[in-house]
């Protein structure tokens, strides 16, 4: 066979080079996988005449063609397709010298044996190189494209080349419309666990949107790019269940803008509607920026949040069960049946309660305008309650 291994690499290639998909769609010629061909037959008929096993300078060079390709692109299952082929042509070749020889059927199924060994000593090598380099890429990009999220959301401005890089990487359109969602854990903003709300987050919102959801971080909070105007709100909030996460997360969702430069109008929305959420005591729940327009009034204006509580919620400041019946009252429409059903309370006790809260902050809960500011002073009372 060494006789004749011109030829045998010839055929390898070709039949790796036309039946493999993805060696022809990357960054590589025919005489570069000839080449790497050539040395891979040349290790599997030294180490199989020989009587060897594979030796530390062709490990090296497996090691070397794993990272290549990894960095060139080639995809992992064509690559382990490649040896199969690889190994197919060498073992049909194999068996045309052996039968044309006359060789015994033990002696070819050892020869089999031990091709097939030599091959896969190679693969191995090749693969976990592959992964390695694979691995040190995507935390290399990850890192980026989390840097290119900050500098968006910063404001910044972005440079033309990144951009360009960032399409030709990802297969994105910059020039697309984008939102930004703001998410944290509530209890726990450990990076691991981020990390892990970050893959989920994303595997899940990949059921509507079709291109990548840019990631990143700011302080303890992650940061969402999606692309798109798909309505992404019920997925988070699916996402978010407890049958689906097992960590309390609360998401800010901001506005759709016309493209990506845009996103950092976006981002600011995401990140003040995360913050009301938080101080509201909100979870597993996805808050869009227009849902809390007024509680960001509030919470920009700490007089009149103080003011609000003091002209109408001061009196029932100590009196924690006034204040949650009150709260429940106005949640359930002021309705009173539903308002005890909902505290597990008699109806007469709901109406005591409604009493003593007009006798105390002379508000009448039968006026609208008195409502209106009772229901803001609950709402500044949370904002202003509120301990990062």
């Amino acid at each position: 066979m060494l006789n004749d291994l011109g030829p045998l690499i010839e055929h390898v290639t070709a039949r790796v080079w036309n039946g493999v998909p993805g060696y022809r769609t990357v960054l590589m010629d025919s005489n570069d996988l000839r080449s790497y061909i050539s040395s891979n037959v040349l290790t599997v008929l030294s180490c199989v005449t020989q009587d060897r096993e594979v030796n530390a300078s062709e490990r090296d060079r497996a090691s070397h063609l794993g990272e290549s390709r990894a960095l060139q692109g080639v995809p992992l299952d064509a690559l382990i397709q490649s040896f199969r082929t690889a190994e197919r042509a060498i073992l049909d070749q194999f068996a045309q010298f052996y039968t044309e020889v006359g060789g015994d059927v033990t002696g070819q199924r050892e020869g089999v044996r031990r091709i097939v060994a030599v091959l896969d000593a190679i693969e191995g090598r090749l693969v976990e190189a592959y992964r390695e380099t694979s691995r040190r890429i995507a935390l290399h990009y990850d890192s980026a494209v989390g840097d290119l999220v900050t500098q968006i959301a910063l404001g910044q401005g972005v440079a033309t080349e990144d951009l360009d890089r960032l399409a030709a990487l990802l297969k994105v359109d910059p020039g697309s419309p984008y939102r930004a969602a703001a998410a944290r854990v509530v209890h726990d903003p450990d990076p691991g666990v981020l990390a892990q709300v970050r893959h989920h987050v994303t595997s899940r919102l990949r059921e509507v949107v079709h291109a990548p959801v840019l990631t990143g971080t700011w302080g303890d909070a992650m940061l969402l790019l999606i692309p798109g105007e798909a309505p992404v709100a019920g997925v988070l909030a699916r996402a978010l269940s407890p049958g689906h996460c097992r960590y309390e997360v609360v998401v800010g969702l901001g506005e759709i803008v016309p493209q990506l430069t845009d996103a950092d109008t976006s981002c600011r929305q995401a990140l003040d509607a995360l913050d009301i959420a938080l101080r509201t005591g909100r979870s597993r729940q996805v808050v869009a920026y227009d849902d809390v327009l007024l509680d960001l009034l509030l919470a920009r204006d700490r007089t009149l949040t103080d003011r609000l509580v003091r002209k109408s919620l001061e009196p029932l400041l100590d009196q924690p069960s006034l204040r949650q019946t009150l709260r429940a009252y106005l949640d359930n429409d002021l309705s009173t049946p539903e308002t005890a059903k909902a505290l597990s309370v008699h109806q007469n006790t709901i109406a005591y309660r409604l009493r003593r809260i007009r006798e105390l902050t002379g508000r009448d809960l039968r006026h609208i305008e008195d409502v209106l500011l009772l229901r803001l002073a609950l709402r500044a009372h949370d904002l202003r309650s509120f301990q990062p």
